[in-house]
């Protein structure tokens, strides 16, 4: 076959498929009821997912704006200065004037 003899076959083709790919099929009521049942179930999970992101980003973002909030709002009124130091208390020295002796004399102390 030629090139252009090609031609006309594939278009035929072509159009066949956009043909069948436009047409609505067609289900028995029980499959359409499971398939009802079935996208009903997606669309609440992918629902859900979407909520539960939507919150997680929402927290995320109030959060950080009471944070800003609250760093903004500090309360600025004077406060009274941290209390001085006490004085460290006087030393008291030992009554005890006796001068300061070896307790054990240089032998043995248990007797060898």
């Amino acid at each position: 076959m030629s090139r252009f003899k090609r031609i006309p076959v594939f278009l035929l083709a072509g159009l066949g498929a956009v043909f069948f790919a436009f047409q609505v099929p067609v289900f028995s009521p029980l499959v359409q009821q499971e398939l009802d049942k079935r996208l009903e179930e997606y669309r609440q999970d992918q629902w859900r997912v979407c909520k539960k992101r939507a919150l997680e980003k929402a927290s995320l973002e109030v959060d950080s704006l009471v944070i800003i909030w609250a760093k903004a709002n500090r309360d600025t009124l004077d406060r009274p200065s941290r209390p001085d130091k006490p004085q460290a208390p006087e030393r008291l020295m030992p009554k005890d004037s006796t001068p300061v002796a070896p307790l054990f004399n240089g032998k043995d102390t248990m007797g060898d």
